[in-house]
């Protein structure tokens, strides 16, 4: 036992370097006496003590600095066996650090800010300047806010714009952006959308903003006024925000004072639809991927002359254009790359060929045009393409419904039709039996039992008694029920058939002579006879003084056609006869 205690006497002194736990069932009151009572003793660490934050770091004066991670883990213990210590095997994730020194009357950003600040916050205090020493050293940097500074934007500040766009992604993620407060020309402009030349821009050197004779001047157009569907309007209030509208709504009311519109998908607009509302007083158009080229120009212009925004809308493109702002920008920065004259760009709106996909574009007054769209486009400007429903491919009063943008389209069809564009008929006789050897025929949504003979009903399940339910002799035929067939019809004069409905020829046996044609009738016949003949069956020679005037069995008036009361005369004719038409007839043709 003195042995032991000798061995494992310096475990005294690690232990107290080392806080650990004995993971043994019988903790002794001290590790020699635990060592010695097993081949080896495993030790868990203890979670190291936090320190206090202002004393491991030296966290900036009025500042506040907490950790965002700061702990030991370990994957294996620590061992003591009789000749040695084995360490378990540690992983060390390395603390990062949220400063925050919001509202804390800060004059200048605070030059001990520790290296390892993940998280920054210098909003709402007195920082005029910040210089590029600032922030070098912050390597873990991920989220930097200093919203409601009194930045003073004059040269020594040039470097920060292109900073802030080249970590866009850490500005990006605070709740605001950073603006100017000074000099005057610049107050309100997000630093991110300044360029170097404009931190040397004096109020007089930059861009003059033109009078209102430097627009096209057109007649004011009629436009029907009224609040947009997209819109919410009160009083002298029109809110359009977050609609993602492409374009300012047409027929804004004339009186709006103040206009809102961001959040939108708005790239371009038209310019019209702005200088009309003469009371403007706020116009709120950020957050909208605006495209300043020379189109846009105007705006600049329009800004600066009503100074409706100082800085807040932002362009999105070209690249050369992009974060800067519409107001502060130079006018020359709103170019094409092949731009239209001037005075013909301002006029005549056709010539910036804004019809889209190929459209045709016609001009129809200083500011309006219309498109001409080719397929398979449509819309104001040809921008939209046409959906699969557009040619209407479901066939028999089926409704069509697009389910994406890809071309797919579903038809809902209407009763008895099946298929994907509802073009097959559905069987209706697929489960119907017709009784009685009957045959089904297939209609739409419905369907036929065509009987055999003797039966009737909806599936032929009725059988006839004939004579009783039902005369099956036509023309006036007589009915007697008779076995097998169940009937037998007594037929009139010139009739036969099993139901008399066959008109026998009376021509069979006919006696017309010289060759006259035998006409049927009815139980009887008439000779048609040729020229030079007459009679019942055509047996005498016509002489010139004969007028037929038989009403039957002679060639001619026998069967004249005479309309509207005209008297059929008899003669010499190829025809055999003419109409002697009445007085009136002949005083309405004259």
């Amino acid at each position: 036992m003195d042995i032991c205690l000798m061995a494992y006497a310096w475990t005294d002194d690690y232990a107290t370097d080392h806080p650990a736990s004995c993971h043994h069932s019988d903790v002794a009151a001290s590790w020699v006496a635990l060592c010695c009572q097993t081949d080896a003793v495993a030790l868990h660490h203890q979670s190291i003590p936090q320190q206090d934050l202002d004393t491991a770091h030296d966290c900036p004066t009025a500042c506040t600095c907490s950790h965002l991670a700061n702990r030991v883990q370990r994957s294996t213990d620590d061992v003591i066996t009789f000749t040695a210590l084995r360490h378990g095997v540690a992983e060390i994730v390395e603390p990062s650090l949220k400063v925050t020194c919001t509202n804390a009357d800060l004059t200048s950003v605070p030059a001990s800010i520790p290296d390892d600040t993940k998280e920054l916050y210098l909003d709402h205090n007195s920082i005029e300047e910040v210089t590029h020493e600032n922030f070098a050293h912050l390597r873990k940097l991920e989220v930097l806010s200093f919203d409601d500074n009194p930045f003073n934007c004059g040269p020594h500040m040039s470097w920060l714009s292109n900073w802030l766009r080249r970590n866009q992604a850490i500005v990006m993620a605070s709740p605001s952006l950073p603006a100017c407060d000074s000099p005057a020309h610049l107050k309100g402009s997000p630093l991110v959308s300044l360029a170097e030349e404009d931190f040397y821009t004096s109020d007089e050197t930059s861009s003059k903003a033109p009078d209102d004779k430097d627009f096209c001047s057109t007649e004011d157009i009629e436009v029907e006024s009224h609040c947009p569907d997209s819109c919410m309007c009160k009083n002298q209030r029109v809110d359009c925000s977050g609609k993602a509208l492409r374009e300012i709504p047409k027929g804004l009311p004339p009186e709006t004072r103040d206009l809102f519109l961001e959040h939108n998908e708005i790239r371009s607009i038209d310019s019209e639809r702005l200088r009309r509302l003469k009371s403007l007083e706020t116009l709120a158009i950020g957050q909208n991927p605006l495209h300043c080229d020379c189109n846009l120009r105007w705006l600049h212009a329009f800004f600066r002359l009503k100074y409706l925004d100082n800085g807040v809308s932002i362009c999105a493109s070209p690249e050369h254009m992009k974060f800067k702002s519409i107001f502060h920008s130079n006018l020359k920065d709103f170019s094409c790359s092949v731009e239209a004259p001037d005075i013909i760009a301002k006029c005549n709106p056709c010539v910036t060929n804004p019809c889209l996909n190929g459209g045709r574009c016609e001009a129809i007054s200083g500011v309006e045009f219309k498109c001409t769209c080719e397929m398979p486009f449509y819309g104001d400007r040809c921008e939209k393409k046409v959906d699969a429903c557009f040619e209407k491919p479901c066939k028999n009063g089926g409704t069509c419904e697009v389910t994406d943008d890809l071309g797919h389209y579903r038809c809902e069809c209407a009763a008895g039709f099946t298929g994907l564009d509802c073009e097959e008929n559905v069987d209706d006789c697929k489960n119907v039996e017709c009784e009685n050897g009957g045959v089904c025929v297939d209609g739409v949504n419905s369907y036929t039992c065509e009987c055999a003979s003797g039966f009737r009903g909806k599936h032929c399940e009725h059988k006839i008694r004939y004579c009783v339910d039902e005369n099956p002799c036509q023309n006036d035929g007589v009915c007697v029920s008779e076995k097998p067939t169940g009937f037998k019809c007594i037929c009139p004069e010139g009739w036969g058939g099993n139901d008399c409905s066959k008109n026998l020829d009376d021509c069979e046996y006919n006696k017309c002579q010289n060759g006259g044609v035998c006409i049927d009738q009815v139980g009887d016949y008439a000779c048609d006879c040729p020229y030079g003949f007459t009679g019942e069956y055509c047996e005498a020679p016509m002489s010139s003084q004969t007028i037929d005037v038989k009403t039957s069995g002679s060639f001619g008036c026998v069967y004249n056609r005479c309309l509207n009361g005209a008297t059929c005369q008899p003669d010499m004719s190829p025809m055999g006869y003419r109409c002697q038409c009445p007085p009136d007839i002949i005083h309405k043709i004259l």
